[in-house]
């Protein structure tokens, strides 16, 4: 079988079943297909979550996603020797919009792209919203002290900014196009390296966070937010003491949004 690989992103797979009761009744290694059929695929490099789902529709749904679409064909069709109905399925790609858009980002291109309007817009709006708010959460869980730095591609400018009470509660750092394309290989390549045109993946990895960065600086330079350009120049210790200066960790041990 030759791998199908898009020209950006993974594909990722969405399944939604009902279980056939009878057959499932008649089959004492149904779940063991379904299971058999999971490790095959992440054996193989690709990725799968299998969830129990509330509702009428359908009982569980499986999340199933990697660089290969051919391989993602394949899976959809193992997990039907298991005693499984499809009700709902649908494809979609890992893309910048995922990582590195606003909420207004994502309605326009839903509506572009993807011809979605009224309810249906908002429910998946809502999954958006959903992401950010469990992170958000999850922080104010955490107590007061020691300080809680959190980092990761999810915080972006326009999401952070409404829940700041300080502009010293956060500052970007963004590398260069230099700097990126100098340190990605100390990295590891392995998303690059399961697709079937190593050296195109790698390109398009480089361009994807090339592309956040881009949009990260200009939002936060756009909401009055600080931005500090990362370019090998500065040794790491350096960076560190301009993070924790600009923190004041010393401080404000103690200063943390209620928000």
């Amino acid at each position: 079988m030759e791998p199908v690989t898009p020209s950006v992103g993974w594909g990722v797979l969405h399944l939604y079943y009902r279980v056939d009761r009878e057959r499932a009744d008649r089959d004492p290694e149904a779940g063991k297909r379904v299971a058999d059929a999971v490790a095959s695929l992440e054996a193989g490099g690709h990725q799968a979550v299998c969830m129990a789902m509330l509702g009428h529709k359908a009982d569980i749904g499986v999340m199933a996603l990697g660089p290969d679409l051919a391989r993602l064909h394949a899976f959809q069709a193992e997990l039907l020797q298991a005693p499984l109905e499809p009700v709902w399925s649908y494809v979609s790609l890992t893309e910048l919009s995922e990582y590195g858009a606003t909420e207004d980002d994502e309605r326009a291109r839903l509506a572009a792209e993807e011809q979605l309007a009224g309810y249906e817009l908002e429910q998946r709006l809502a999954a958006w919203r959903e992401r950010f708010e469990m992170v958000v959460a999850d922080l104010l869980a955490l107590p007061r002290t020691p300080p809680v730095l959190a980092e990761g591609p999810g915080l972006l400018p326009g999401c952070v900014a409404p829940r700041l009470t300080s502009r010293r509660q956060a500052i970007w750092l963004v590398p260069t196009e230099a700097f990126k394309r100098a340190t990605q290989p100390t990295r590891g390549g392995a998303p690059a390296n399961q697709t079937s045109d190593h050296a195109r993946a790698y390109d398009n990895l480089i361009a994807l966070d090339l592309r956040l960065a881009a949009y990260v600086k200009e939002r936060a330079v756009d909401l009055g937010l600080p931005v500090l350009d990362v370019d090998g120049t500065r040794p790491l210790a350096d960076t560190a003491v301009l993070v924790a200066e600009h923190f004041a960790l010393a401080a404000r041990a103690t200063d943390r949004p209620d928000q």
